[in-house]
């Protein structure tokens, strides 16, 4: 028996119910639900008695999450077999009706819908009454009218949606009704004779049995043609002899009409069409013939051509279009569209200009000169990425009415100069997006651009990397606000620039791109345009011919192009600054000669050769790279057996990170002579090096690098190591520095200088072969993050973490998970009072007999789920309090832990693996730990102060700094009057005051021991 529910007024709640059968009894725990009108995290559990699950049965719901707690009586209405929201639940359509026959009155015919709910616990499928049952069936439909609608179906009891269009007819057909069409099976002909009825035409619609449409002699269409032939996949269609002379409506006749190369209605008469919106809109014919087209009486073109992607050129020459008042999508996305002639349009009566060009991608020129845009309102992506546009002429737009310029000019990657001296912008309230990802954009010229009514201004310039205003100042990623949308001035800087009329602008001249087929070669001639030449990805050879001159930003420029050889000998690169994934993903180029390039004025390479998986060779000898500073992931992903990166100069680089990343053939790596003293970034430089079994560092300057995670992460064939030299006094981020060297044996850190490192999770994770590491060098003030740090070092016998500062470390999950050969720790010194997480810290120490954790503070620790699992021969747990009092995960703490034993006796067994045994093992209070009784306060002299014995024991040590910090961060416990056992003492804080002598306990007097014990000062005061 299922369940299905209604929702009491006081919130809304969605409840889950798993299917139960009749005398089963009822599980509390399944059922969640989500309160929606809380906040979006905001869990509710929903508890209640075993029921028979009958209707009128009333569960409670109670917010747990909500303070005050909100309460609500959610009753079960009936039986009916329906499940609500769990996991990634979905309604789909699994069949629609190609038509619904409706007669006034009476219910929708849903006979031919078939629906199902699907989750990650259950399915259901719905038919006939069912959906009405179950779900709300709403359209907009006339039914006075027919024609192609939308009917939406929503789920009764879950905000669950789906919708799909569909014929409506008035009424269904007589016994005797003879249809206007005649299809013969045998040809897959479609033949339409005398007075034609849309419906009996669209009942063949997406028949893929119908191969060609004919009209014969004496054909009329009637005045609503709309829909016609929407979705049809003939091969051909032959409509000269339709009569269309009282045609009014062909919104959609043609809309998504595939398999058909060609559409001649040369001889349509279209003289009193009023409707051609989305006329042809999807079709994928390559050549549309509406020479003939008579659209005086047209008042609606929306969409008319819109994704039209194989038309090259389109006849529109002759178009009277006095009466269009929408243009909306006209031609939207015309992807392959070369040319379009619009110089006759009458534009003087329409408002709409949004997406008209809109991602006309092929598109060099338009020509806008008649263009009357007096009336018009709404140009929001009028010419959105027309990348292959260089210049457009819009000095006699008026925009005077407008109000939407949203992504107008988004993604014009070609355009360098845009004149908007005469655009009105005082009624404009959306910018948002306006010259966006204008890659190639230097200047933007204005008279006045009024933004006093702006209320929409998102990323109105992102990605115009090249963009100035008139007085010098640079685009800044950081100032892309509607402030920026302004002319520059001195005191008031901005992008744009005041046109004055001395101001003369030159329209870039433009290079040619050649392709010939028959050799399979492109060839780049003049000032090439970045975007005329990826249309040609299929090409085999690229050739630059002399005079051909590279532009500023060839970003992606050969992106996934398929060619095999790329020649850009004799290309000017003078003026080139990025060349940034310039070529991404070429796979089929083995070898690449690049040292003819001018790169003096390149900034970027970043990606230059990324995922180019079949290069095995490039000559960079010749490379100027004296001004890049991004060098990140330039070489990743390639097939690269050696590279020698020693004669490029890279003195203004920041940025290495991912450099090699993924070079799984890269055995050897020639670094002698690279500056790298302004790198900040080497993270993940060689990861995945997979075939590197050394790495020659020791000319490397790593002074200035702050991230180094996955440095040498998953170098599978690493067998040493030299890290001497490096200076890591300025890294931040450590985390998986050396993740998985499987073949490292040895690894000498004792050099690093960690002082400012925050995090080290995972940094030696996975080095199975380590049996060794000296970290008594270590200085850990700033580190935040520990999980992981050992995991899988299964080798490892032994490690030196006695000096580790671990007072503001939160995750120590997994740290020394899988170390199955560690024999001992000492952990003595931590300080775990901010730590939350602990879950598999010491799962699988298989060798561990015993473990320390005395100083350990759980008090903040939520998770502790397998903690000591699999410590087979760990016997003892010494603790001084272990608080459990935020534990919410314990699962397995104590799993497979089979000689651990408690103080007083308690022996591990598998039926006492629970966290009630998380405790001191005493007498009535069974438990697994053993309590390490505290040691008498050694004797001290009052009249003499050791500075920094803090813990007063007679010696310094890293101890002493824990005691301070400890103090400060949780005096209710350490401080003078604390509670915990081993607390600082007066005496203990007049010797830990030893830095700035007088000023009392402080951090620096825990910073100073530590720097004193390694070395780095000599001596604390006497």
């Amino acid at each position: 028996m299922k369940i299905k529910k209604t929702i009491a007024a006081l919130m809304a709640l969605s409840l889950t119910y798993v299917p139960m059968q009749p005398g089963y009894v009822y599980d509390p725990g399944s059922i969640t639900a989500f309160a929606e009108e809380q906040s979006d995290d905001t869990v509710t559990t929903v508890g209640a008695e075993d029921a028979s699950h009958e209707p009128e049965t009333a569960y409670i719901a109670t917010t747990t999450d909500v303070i005050p707690p909100v309460t609500t009586t959610v009753p079960v209405t009936s039986t009916a077999v329906y499940t609500t929201l769990v996991g990634n639940s979905k309604l789909t359509i699994e069949k629609m009706p190609d038509k619904i026959i409706y007669k006034k009155g009476e219910k929708l015919d849903l006979s031919g819908l078939v629906l199902k709910f699907s989750s990650d616990y259950t399915e259901y499928t719905y038919t006939g009454d069912d959906i009405s049952d179950e779900f709300n069936i709403s359209t907009e439909f006339d039914s006075s009218k027919p024609g192609r609608y939308i009917v939406h179906i929503s789920d009764k009891y879950n905000p669950l949606f789906a919708s799909f269009s569909v014929r409506v007819l008035a009424a269904d057909r007589p016994d005797n009704y003879v249809s206007s069409v005649a299809f013969d099976d045998t040809t897959g002909t479609l033949t339409l004779k005398g007075n034609v009825a849309v419906d009996d035409v669209i009942d063949f619609s997406e028949n893929s049995a119908v191969k060609k449409i004919v009209a014969e002699k004496g054909t009329v269409f009637p005045a609503d043609c709309s829909g016609m032939f929407r979705k049809f996949t003939a091969a051909s269609i032959d409509l000269s002899n339709a009569d269309t002379s009282n045609v009014t409506n062909m919104s959609e006749m043609f809309y998504d009409f595939t398999g058909c190369e060609s559409i001649d209605l040369s001889g349509f008469d279209t003289s009193k069409v009023t409707d051609m919106s989305s006329m042809f809109e999807g079709c994928t014919a390559s050549s549309i013939d509406v020479s003939g087209f008579d659209t005086s009486s047209v008042t609606d073109m929306s969409g008319m051509f819109s994704q039209c992607g194989n038309i090259e050129s389109i006849a529109t020459g002759r178009f009277d279009t006095s009466k269009v008042t929408d243009m909306d999508g006209i031609f939207n996305c015309c992807f392959n569209l070369k040319s379009v002639d619009i110089s006759s349009f009458d534009t003087s009566n329409v408002t709409n200009m949004a997406y008209m060009f809109n991602c006309c991608e092929s598109l060099v020129s338009i020509d806008l000169s008649k263009l009357d845009t007096s009336k018009v309102t709404d140009m929001k992506h009028m010419f959105a990425w027309c990348d292959c546009i260089a210049a457009l002429d819009l000095s006699r737009f008026d925009t005077s009415k407008v109000t939407d310029m949203e992504d107008m000019f988004d993604g014009d990657e070609s355009l360098a100069v845009l004149d908007l001296s005469t655009f009105d912008t005082s009624n404009v309230t959306n910018f948002e997006g306006m010259f966006a990802n204008c890659g190639s954009l230097r200047s933007i010229y204005v008279d006045k651009f009024d933004v006093s009514k702006a209320e929409k201004t998102e990323d109105m310039f992102y990605g115009c990397q090249y963009l100035a205003g008139g007085n010098g100042t640079i685009w800044d990623p950081e100032k892309r606000g509607i402030i920026y949308a302004r002319i520059d001035e001195k005191d008031a800087p901005g992008y744009f620039t005041k046109k004055t009329a001395d101001t003369v602008i030159t329209p870039p001249e433009v290079g040619t791109v050649t392709y010939d087929e028959e050799t399979d070669t492109l060839t780049l001639k003049g000032n090439i345009v970045p975007a005329h030449v990826k249309r040609y990805r299929n090409a085999g050879t690229i050739i630059a011919e002399e005079g051909c001159v590279l532009p500023e930003n060839c970003d992606l420029m050969f992106e996934q192009f398929k060619a095999s050889k790329i020649d850009l000998s004799k290309a000017d690169s003078s003026k080139v600054r990025t060349m940034r994934n310039m070529f991404f993903y070429c796979n089929n180029i083995k070898s690449l000669d690049l040292s003819g390039l001018d790169t003096s004025n390149v900034t970027d390479m970043r990606e230059m050769f990324g995922c180019c998986f079949a290069l095995e060779s490039v000559d960079l000898s010749g490379l100027d790279t004296s001004k890049v500073t991004d060098m990140s992931g330039m070489f990743r992903g390639t097939a690269l057996k050696s590279i020698d990166l020693g004669k490029l100069n890279t003195s203004n680089v920041t940025d290495m990170s991912y450099m090699f990343d993924d070079c799984n053939n890269l055995e050897t790596v020639v670094l002698k002579g690279l500056d790298t003293s302004k790198v900040k970034k080497m993270s993940n430089i060689f990861r995945s090096c997979t075939s590197l079994r050394s790495v020659d560092l020791s000319g490397i300057d790593t002074s200035s690098v702050i991230n180094m995670s996955g440095m040498f992460g998953w170098c599978e064939s690493l067998e040493k190591l030299d890290l001497s030299g490096f200076d890591t006094s300025n890294a931040e981020d450590m985390t998986y520095m050396f993740s998985y060297c499987s073949e490292l044996k040895t690894l000498d850190v004792s050099g690093f200088n960690t002082e400012k490192v925050k995090d080290m999770s995972g940094m030696f994770s996975g080095c199975k072969l380590l049996q060794s590491l000296d970290l008594s060098s270590f200085a850990t003030p700033d580190v935040v993050y520990l999980s992981k740090m050992f995991e899988g070092c299964s080798s490892l016998k032994n490690v030196d973490i006695s000096k580790f500062i671990t007072s503001k470390v939160v995750d120590m999950s997994g740290m020394f998970n899988g170390c199955k050969n560690l024999e001992k720790i000492d952990l003595t010194g931590f300080d775990t009072s901010d730590v939350v997480n602990m879950d598999w810290m010491f799962n699988e120490c298989s060798s561990l007999t015993e473990l320390d954790l005395s100083s350990f503070d759980t008090s903040g620790v939520g998770n502790m789920e397998y903690m000591f699992d699999g410590d087979l021969l760990l016997e003892t747990i010494w603790v001084n309090n272990f608080d459990l009092s935020k534990a919410e995960n314990t699962t397995s703490m104590f799993g497979h832990c089979i000689n651990l034993t408690g103080g007083n006796g308690t022996k591990w067994d598998k039926t006492k693996n629970d966290s009630v045994y998380a405790r001191i093992d005493e007498e009535g209070k069974p438990g697994f730990f053993t309590k390490k009784a505290a040691s008498a306060e050694p004797a001290k002299n009052d009249t003499k102060i050791v500075y920094g014995d803090a813990n007063c024991n007679g010696i310094v040590d890293m101890g002493d700094a824990v005691l301070i910090m400890q103090s400060i961060s949780n005096p209710s416990k350490y401080d003078e009057n604390g509670t915990e056992n081993g607390h600082i003492t007066a005496a203990g804080k007049k010797n830990a005051d030893c830095s700035d002598i007088g000023d009392g306990v402080t951090n620096k007097d825990a910073l100073a021991i530590q720097k004193y014990l390694l070395r780095l000062i000599d001596k604390l005061p006497e």
